[in-house]
């Protein structure tokens, strides 16, 4: 009796951990197209066939597969109210699990099968937001529960209840292909089982099971029940392709990225949580080895492969590795697992606690922090990361041409600012990788170039994220500054067009700079705050790094200093401010600002502050960040490039020999022709010319074919000269003279030479 007790406890705990795993706010970007688009469906009373909320993809074709997601969800959105899509994420949650959990309800009172549901919960805790796969979590829990009760008891009610699933999954989200995967991976372990329990001398039977067969044949068919027919089925095969290796999706979108190809410094907590949950499952599954199921064994395995393929398949490694551990433990003998009252109550504390742990953890927004992700525990929107004031400005000021903007800002504005075509948004199937590959690789280097060529007028950036191509157009004489905030900058071609707008909203943003370090705590709801939540500082973040950005240090500065005084241990203002005192010679208060940080950040610091210390024209500062920075990385690339930005400061200070060797350090990591011909011209001006022949000579190895390596050849001829060697310094000089028939120094050696 005392043993039945004790699981109420950890199954309290569990229910707590659940409750603040599913509800949150929303903030998911893909959220506000996806209302969007159910808006457009209620009005319209059928789906779209056609991109129509861009100027660079108009008129593409379109299959939008979660439909009947986004009428639901725009639904609850715009008719209940903006709380309402929270509580829709917490049921769906919630169902997954229960369906999940449900054939083994009576296994509760072991202490490792709550530990497990536990687990998973945290393995999937990234992926638990408002976003059209919870569908799938909740097909994918359902099909494992009705595809094993039809492989033992079920029948025609199993059948139709997979069918009807499926139909729903297809047009709710677009991995809707694992239900025939599925229901064919059952089928075919299933059938291999029977082929081994007929060799060990069991009862003979047929080696297929026809109720399986049908099921595959019927949710696989269910796959056509969608608006597009074909063309929506055979959607699913694009999304696979997004998904490999080499396609521009798989390489902009984070999460398509393997968790092993993450170095573990970056692993978030829940990716720990996932290798426990796998290695725990394995080992559960493995130790029942004599009596091991090919079909559950076939499940956990499937979820292995999933984890390490993608790191948004943590939610499906969660359930596959529970349910196999679950049913593992379910098919035991009886008895086998029982502990005795003493034992139970120990082990269900101390799960229990661990749960309700966890869940202050998660419904203080902790993890929020610790991940520095824009999560927040409660009902309705995170208002904070969506930008509202640059939509806004742009729905009030519409540009007279085209607008760029970031994949990350393209779903808001097309729900805030509808008269305003996007260039791009998160609707990876409706760009292509091209476009893809253009907003991933949009830099200072091929702004100008690309903006002008499509009549771009107007763009708006995020504050966090963009500083090159903030900083280049706010230095652009072609380009004006007409909005600013904590989260977007918006800037404004200079055209006779757009001159009001730009006049006008030039005192707007001086007021809006002026502001900027007043006030920084981002509020936070009275019961967050009773159980410990700590007050965050985002908006602190956004100002201090694009006044950075607009080279308004002193702005800058307030914004990060107020920032700070709500949340001290901030990263990104700690990393904002370090180079600055740096810079002003307080190397120590700098440090401290930097202790504990992971190393990249720090070496972000210090290469920031090397780089304000030499604009500031101060040379010894700059060398000593980056030495503090070369300490941290010693070798690898990155220490070829701050040893080539040291050998650069010592050669503008008369240091001549000690950037040489700095130099040669770097060209040891990663040769390079700049640095080879940076020696070569040390190395002449030390009349060292052997040194300076060897550099001028592996500088032509790399690169000997180019006009812009004429002075080169021409250099290595004047070596050559100086050593008596007339026919190959008359080669030289002739190879740099076919190179640039102009180059002066080249005729003038040749000439000599002829003298």
């Amino acid at each position: 009796m005392r043993s039945v007790r004790a699981w109420h406890v950890s199954l309290v705990g569990l229910l707590l951990l659940l409750l603040a795993v599913g509800v949150q706010k929303v903030w998911s970007i893909d959220f506000w197209w996806q209302i969007r688009n159910g808006e457009w469906i209620v009005e319209h009373g059928k789906v779209p066939t056609r991109e129509m909320y861009s100027w660079s993809a108009a008129g593409n074709p379109l299959r939008e597969m979660r439909w009947l997601y986004c009428t639901a969800v725009y639904l609850l959105f715009a008719r209940v109210g903006e709380w309402a899509p929270s509580l829709l994420q917490a049921a769906l949650v919630s169902a997954a699990w229960l369906a999940l959990a449900w054939p083994f309800r009576r296994d509760l009172r072991h202490p490792m099968v709550i530990a497990l549901l536990a687990l998973g919960l945290c393995a999937g805790l990234a992926r638990w937001v408002m976003r059209p796969e919870l569908a799938t979590y909740l097909s994918f829990a359902l099909f494992l529960t009705f595809l094993a009760r039809l492989r033992e008891t079920g029948g025609w009610r199993c059948i139709l209840a997979l069918f009807v699933t499926q139909v729903f999954w297809v047009n709710t989200h677009t991995l809707f292909l694992f239900g025939p995967i599925l229901a064919w991976c059952f089928f075919a372990g299933d059938a291999v089982q029977r082929r081994i329990d007929r060799m060990r001398g069991g009862p003979p039977s047929p080696l297929i099971n026809t109720r399986l067969a049908i099921t595959g044949v019927a949710v696989t068919a269910a796959c056509w029940i969608n608006p597009y027919f074909h063309d929506g089925a055979m959607y699913a095969v694009q999304m696979y392709r997004e998904t490999r290796a080499g396609h521009a999706t798989n390489q902009i979108i984070g999460e398509m990225r393997s968790p092993l190809a993450i170095p573990h410094a970056d692993w978030t907590w829940d990716l720990f949580a996932c290798v426990i949950l796998a290695l725990t499952s394995t080992f559960i599954v493995a130790r029942a080895w004599r009596r091991l199921d090919v079909v559950t064994g076939g499940i956990l395995l499937l979820g292995l492969i999933l984890f390490a393929q993608l790191q948004r398949n943590t939610p499906l490694l969660a359930l596959c590795a529970v349910w196999a551990a679950l049913r593992t433990i379910h098919t035991a003998p009886r008895g086998s697992g029982e502990v005795g009252a003493r034992r139970a109550w120990v082990a269900h504390g101390a799960v229990a606690a661990w749960c309700v742990l966890a869940a202050w953890f998660i419904a203080a927004d902790r993890v929020g922090a610790k991940l520095n992700q824009p999560r927040e525990r409660g009902l309705g929107v995170v208002r904070g990361i969506v930008p509202e004031g640059g939509a806004g400005f742009l729905r009030e000021h519409p540009p007279t041409g085209r607008l760029f903007n970031v994949v990350r800002d393209g779903a808001y504005l097309i729900w805030a600012a509808r008269g305003v075509p996007v260039f791009i948004d998160g609707r990876t199937d409706a760009y292509g990788p091209a476009l893809l590959t253009i907003a991933a690789s949009m830099s200072p280097a091929n702004w100008d170039a690309w903006s002008a060529e499509q009549g771009v007028t107007a763009a708006m950036l995020p504050t966090l994220g963009f500083s090159p191509l903030v900083a280049h157009l706010a230095g652009s004489l072609e380009w004006a500054l007409v909005f600013v905030d904590h989260r977007s900058v918006v800037f404004f071609r200079r055209t006779a067009a757009q001159a009001g707008v730009i006049e006008r909203a030039s005192g707007r943003v001086e007021a809006a700079i002026g502001g900027a370090g007043r006030v920084m705590e981002d509020p936070i709801e009275g019961w967050k705050r009773l159980i410990g939540a700590r007050p965050r500082a985002w908006r602190a973040e956004g100002w201090a790094q694009v006044l950075v950005d607009l080279g308004r240090h002193a702005e800058a500065r307030a914004a990060m200093e107020a920032g700070l005084a709500v949340e001290p241990g901030n990263e990104r203002l700690r990393v904002l401010l370090a180079p600055v005192v740096y810079v002003e010679g307080r190397a120590s208060e700098a440090s401290r600002l930097l202790e504990g940080l992971d190393g990249e950040l720090r070496l972000t610091a210090y290469r920031e502050a090397a780089r304000a210390a030499m604009t500031a024209g101060r040379a010894r500062e700059a060398e000593g960040a980056l030495m503090e920075a070369l300490a941290m990385s010693p070798t690898g690339v990155t220490s070829r490039d701050l040893r080539v930005a040291l050998g650069d400061i010592r050669f503008q200070t008369g240091r001549a020999a000690e950037a040489a060797a700095e130099y040669e350090l770097a060209q040891r990591e990663l040769p390079t022709v700049n640095e080879w011909n940076k020696l070569a011209t040390i190395y002449l001006g030390l009349k060292d010319a052997g040194r300076a022949e060897r550099a001028l000579r592996a500088s032509l190895a790399m690169d000997g074919d180019t006009p812009a390596q004429a002075g080169v050849w021409a250099m290595l001829g004047g070596v050559l000269a100086q050593r008596g060697d007339v026919g190959s310094a008359r080669a030289c000089y002739e190879r740099a003279l076919a190179l640039n028939p102009s180059h002066a120094g080249a005729r003038e050696g040749l000439e000599r030479l002829k003298r």
